[in-house]
């Protein structure tokens, strides 16, 4: 009966003491993208990401790093700018694309 009652308490005392792995935090790098032209394509490092109407409340990135932001649109010149977001920072991009002739 000891050794049960023994047993019973190393048993709680390891389970309530085991180490817990903790999950690393992940950064994120917000971007949000203001243009005066709403039906224009969000392009980061040559992928499309979406229209302008649907990120200017933002993008929330996974690895905060440089980028390749452009802006395109068939009636308009394409933008670009080389930025560098931040773990856990917004960083706000404004465009004013010049309509083609």
């Amino acid at each position: 009966m000891l050794r049960i009652l023994l047993t019973s308490a190393l048993l709680s005392i390891l389970v309530g003491c085991k180490s817990r792995v903790e999950k690393p935090k992940v950064l994120h790098g917000l971007l949000k993208v203001e243009a005066t032209v709403a039906d224009a394509e969000v392009w980061l490092n040559e992928t499309y990401v979406a229209d302008v109407s649907e990120v200017t409340s933002g993008i929330r990135l996974v690895a905060p790093k440089a980028y390749r932001l452009e802006l395109r649109h068939e009636n308009y010149h394409v933008e670009y700018r080389l930025i560098e977001l931040l773990p856990n920072k917004a960083t706000v991009v404004k465009f004013q694309p010049a309509l083609m002739h």
